[in-house]
């Protein structure tokens, strides 16, 4: 039987996807503010009680915006092309970032703040400021093998490594309770190559076609959360609890754990086909989507994480679950808002500057050297 063609997402169906679905990611990840253990609310528990349950239920779920991230690259992006100019503009977000805010606290000093914290937002990359750009950087480099590698397979062979990925790398190491392959427990640029990898299957075959309704994905990614938390509550509960921490930690929260896994890949194929037919609603989703990364590269700026955030939403612990849950998403939402907002005024600083076409002149000479040198070798 003939293969069916394959389909490129590269046109509207991926950037509608990147458009609606990233957005969302950063913004649930916004709300592990509320769940450090160390400072955060769930310090504020030291019993199982519906307030603890509720929070492990949105940690649970923010697990999940990880592995999305590194999927909808895959999905999106299996036949770009990566570029040097690419690359560039990335690495200048994030020292612009994470610079700008370490010149903030040198102007406005705050004693609280040591030295060594303000000297380390100069070098973001090669401090680790962001263990997931500097995991997601590594992987653009071998994007070029990885995409070569994608469109070398076929059909079956794809989904037969999709399955080997999620046996070898998600099953076995919590059942072993051994991080064999050195994965980071998913805090890897080998562990997000292989989310990209099985991320480029759901995208270049469209296997979240018609035979799923949104819906019903997004129910499925919600269900694996919900079985989640009932097994932290569960070993909390049976472990003991001690000021916000699950007696050792709860083993098994990783990004690898299968039924993060899933969770993620029942929400790429729940966003994947969402429509909106709104000209209004596109805009304001594609406005805020544009300064989506900026807004994960600001609020976990460690200057920002550890020494604003730090204790400061304790508060609503005093109230009952169901408000406390509202309150969290909200606090998320305008965190967004205003991440956004500083980002804009980067933005415009930058095109003033003209910033940006300096790194896309500096990315393309360096794509020609490149090229000129592989053609040598």
């Amino acid at each position: 039987m003939k293969e069916k063609k394959n389909v490129k997402c590269t046109g509207k169906r991926g950037k509608k996807l990147w458009n609606i679905a990233i957005p969302y990611f950063f913004n649930v990840d916004d709300c592990n503010f509320a769940h450090q253990y160390e400072w955060g609310l769930m310090g504020c528990f030291p019993n199982v009680d519906a307030k603890y349950t509720t929070l492990w239920f949105g940690e649970t779920f923010c697990f999940a915006s990880v592995n999305c991230y590194a999927l909808i690259s895959g999905y999106v992006m299996y036949n770009h092309k990566a570029t040097a100019g690419k690359l560039l503009n990335m690495w200048g977000q994030v020292f612009s970032i994470s610079a700008l805010i370490g010149l903030y606290f040198i102007i406005f000093k705050d004693a609280n703040i040591p030295a060594d914290k303000i000297s380390d937002a100069f070098r973001p990359l090669t401090r680790s400021q962001y263990w997931y750009f500097t995991a997601y950087f590594g992987m653009y480099i071998i994007i070029p093998i990885l995409n070569g590698a994608i469109n070398w397979m076929e059909k079956e062979l794809h989904k037969k490594v999709c399955v080997l990925i999620f046996i070898f790398f998600t099953i076995m190491p919590i059942a072993f309770k051994n991080d064999f392959f050195r994965t980071g427990n998913g805090s890897s640029t080998f562990w997000i190559s292989l989310m990209y990898i099985v991320g480029s299957y759901f995208g270049k075959y469209e296997v979240s076609g018609k035979k799923f309704k949104p819906l019903l994905c997004g129910l499925y990614g919600l269900i694996c959360a919900v079985v989640l938390t009932v097994i932290v509550v569960v070993y909390s509960y049976n472990k003991g609890v001690e000021t916000g921490y699950v007696t050792g930690q709860f083993d098994h929260l990783f990004y690898t754990n299968p039924l993060v896994v899933l969770e993620s890949v029942f929400l790429l194929m729940c966003f994947s086909q969402l429509k909106f037919n709104s000209k209004k609603v596109k805009t304001v989703i594609k406005w805020f989507a544009s300064s989506s990364f900026s807004v994960y590269l600001i609020h976990v700026q460690p200057i920002i994480f550890d020494f604003r955030f730090n204790g400061k939403f304790t508060f609503l612990s005093q109230f009952n679950a169901f408000i406390m849950a509202i309150e969290v998403v909200l606090f998320a939402i305008l965190i967004y808002i205003a991440c956004t907002v500083a980002d804009k005024i980067r933005l415009l600083l930058f095109k003033y500057l003209h910033i940006n076409d300096c790194l896309t002149i500096m990315g393309n000479k360096l794509d020609r050297l490149f090229t000129f040198v592989l053609s040598k070798i």
